[in-house]
């Protein structure tokens, strides 16, 4: 159809990326129409939007974007029943503090649009009121985070040595695990979007770099 809304809103799964959509899978080709249904938190302007929205409605073209409409709506059923049974298992989980009486701090995100995998209810406080730690206030771990390292590591932390008996082997396994999962996922970016590709080089350098932090400082 040759249109640029991707140009001038950065997700387009959003308020008005998903308005816009779903006004043209109904029959909306007006581009300024379309543009108005633009949230006042978007940056662009409707003129900007409506030049975006300028383009060949091509009835084969729209056919296929109502079925990948239809897919989306699908797996965002799908991702709502995992949550739940998220929020569910760890429902079941004892409480090492009460909540009400030991609130959370603020958020170090607030203000930060959430990222799109986070699940769709407080997992910030479920994990606290589990673990009796909001894990969250260290820099760089958010709840999901948080979530991923707990269902890997479990709530016991008396199996792990403390840091005057720490193995260098252990913490050098863990890093070298950390790593290969975020270098995987980078490239799962790459396959499933238009990015760059991911150059070698720099991810080897920073491999070697946390390497040699591992075995000289962090032991």
């Amino acid at each position: 159809m040759n249109l640029q809304l991707h140009r001038v809103i950065s997700d387009i799964t959003g308020t008005t990326g998903m308005a816009i959509i779903r006004a043209i899978v109904t029959g909306e080709r007006n581009p300024d129409v379309l543009a108005s249904h633009k949230d006042g938190r978007v940056k662009a302007s409707c003129a900007e939007i409506a030049a975006a929205l300028t383009g060949d409605y091509r009835p084969e073209m729209v056919f296929i974007l109502q079925q990948e409409l239809q897919l989306y709506d699908f797996f965002q059923i799908q991702i709502s029943a995992c949550d739940a049974q998220i929020e569910q298992c760890l429902a079941s989980f004892g409480s090492k503090v009460d909540v009400n009486a030991s609130p959370l701090a603020k958020p170090k995100r607030r203000g930060k649009k959430q990222p799109g995998n986070a699940p769709q209810f407080d997992l910030r406080s479920e994990l606290y009121r589990m673990s009796g730690v909001d894990f969250t206030q260290i820099d760089g771990l958010g709840a999901v985070s948080v979530l991923t390292l707990i269902s890997e590591l479990g709530l016991d932390a008396t199996r792990f040595p403390l840091s005057s008996t720490l193995r260098r082997g252990s913490v050098y396994a863990l890093v070298v695990a950390l790593l290969a999962a975020k270098l995987k996922v980078l490239n799962l970016v790459e396959l499933s979007t238009a990015l760059p590709p991911l150059y070698a080089p720099p991810h080897n350098l920073f491999v070697a770099l946390t390497l040699l932090w591992v075995a000289f400082i962090a032991v």
